[in-house]
């Protein structure tokens, strides 16, 4: 797959990036590529995108026909038996979540690796043989990241954050490097020396505006919500009117509308997890500038 714009020049990953360009470049490379990307996101991301949505628009269900049964609070024991029952639903959320970032995050670094290793082509076989190559190292990498995160954040605040921002580029030396999950984990801390306050303002910006993007594709629910809430208070006394709003059909349109649109939004995160990776790689290695130095050479 070429190059949306055979005139443009190719994007350039290797490099140093202020603060806003990151932020910037990660919008501008999708624009540039957004015909091949979502033509490949689709297929391989796109089957568990729709088993992720099927997943979270049912557990909502089951949480709202949960909450519509005032009798599940009437004591302890038999919330914990509707929980227990119910169980399964949210197995199966966690197992298509898992398995959707996985594939997710595989697919668009493999994208970008693709791209740079053609010179601005994106390559379809390669994602495919790169997503074979790489799916444990992923799910071992992001579950060690997770669990030591979560460890963090159980001991104190700050030291969850710190570990998120350091561990976070790392999966692009995962990935870019072909590293093995330990090293990867191993070589994060010193690839973020001295940029740790940088990475982090970086990632904080981002995450805002990715939050208020994601909120426009929540706001039709929100706003139903809103509303019907209003109504049902107004129309019956039953404080269960209001919890069946979350068993109706169009709630749940919009809840799965929401659901994809923060995936979709997930092709900008991974592609600035990457860009921080390579800047942070460069201030290190300076492995594009000597890049550029040969070509000139040549």
């Amino acid at each position: 797959m070429e190059n949306n714009n055979p005139t443009q020049p190719q994007f350039v990953f290797r490099k140093e990036r202020e603060f806003g360009e990151i932020i910037s470049d990660s919008f501008s490379f999708f624009t540039q590529n957004y015909k091949s990307i979502l033509n490949i996101f689709l297929k391989f991301v796109g089957p568990f995108i729709l088993l992720s949505v099927i997943a979270t628009t049912f557990y909502q269900y089951k949480v709202g026909a949960l909450l519509s049964d005032v009798t599940a609070f009437a004591s302890p024991d038999i919330l914990v038996s509707a929980f227990a029952e119910n169980s399964w639903v949210i197995i199966l959320l966690i197992i298509t979540s898992v398995a959707t970032n996985i594939i997710l995050y595989g697919t668009v670094l493999h994208i970008i690796k693709s791209y740079m290793n053609n010179s601005g082509e994106i390559v379809e076989g390669d994602i495919s043989q790169g997503l074979k190559n790489d799916f444990w190292k992923l799910f071992g990498y992001l579950f060690l990241v997770s669990l030591v995160t979560i460890i963090g954040f159980a001991i104190c605040f700050l030291p969850g954050i710190y570990l998120a921002i350091v561990l976070a580029p790392g999966i692009g030396i995962l990935i870019m490097e072909n590293e093995s999950v330990s090293e990867a984990f191993t070589k994060s801390f010193t690839l973020i020396k001295n940029n740790w306050w940088i990475t982090f303002a970086t990632f904080l910006v981002f995450i805002i505006l990715i939050a208020i993007l994601g909120f426009v594709f929540q706001l039709p629910a929100f706003i139903y919500t809103i509303v019907e809430s209003f109504t049902a208070v107004q129309k019956s006394s039953d404080p269960s009117a209001i919890t069946d709003i979350y068993q109706n059909w169009v709630y749940l349109l919009f809840t799965a509308i929401g659901s994809l649109g923060q995936l979709f939004l997930s092709i900008f995160t991974v592609i600035m997890v990457a860009l921080v990776y390579f800047n942070l790689s460069e201030k290190q290695e300076f492995t594009g500038t000597y890049e550029q130095i040969d070509q000139i050479g040549n």
